[in-house]
């Protein structure tokens, strides 16, 4: 699986230089156990259905105030 980034319509930056560093590194484990469940889950799905083809766009930001974050995430293309 060849993974990428788009930028378009992407949440804005969070949080992430403002928390300590035990915050940072549990942060980007909780990111490396989501995007591998999700290729996980998209080799599942692709055995079960090979003539489908699947894209997704992933992002996931910390905030350190619930106010300061966007309520949803808009992606300009088809997210399948």
């Amino acid at each position: 699986m060849e993974m990428s980034q788009d930028t378009a319509a992407m949440l804005p930056s969070g949080d992430f230089e403002k928390l300590d560093k035990h915050e940072r590194e549990e942060f980007h484990a909780l990111q490396e156990r989501m995007a591998n469940y999700l290729i996980q889950a998209s080799n599942h799905f692709q055995v079960q259905f090979p003539h489908l083809h699947i894209e997704w766009k992933f992002q996931a930001e910390v905030y350190q105030s619930p106010q300061a974050r966007p309520s949803t995430v808009r992606y300009s293309g088809r997210v399948y």
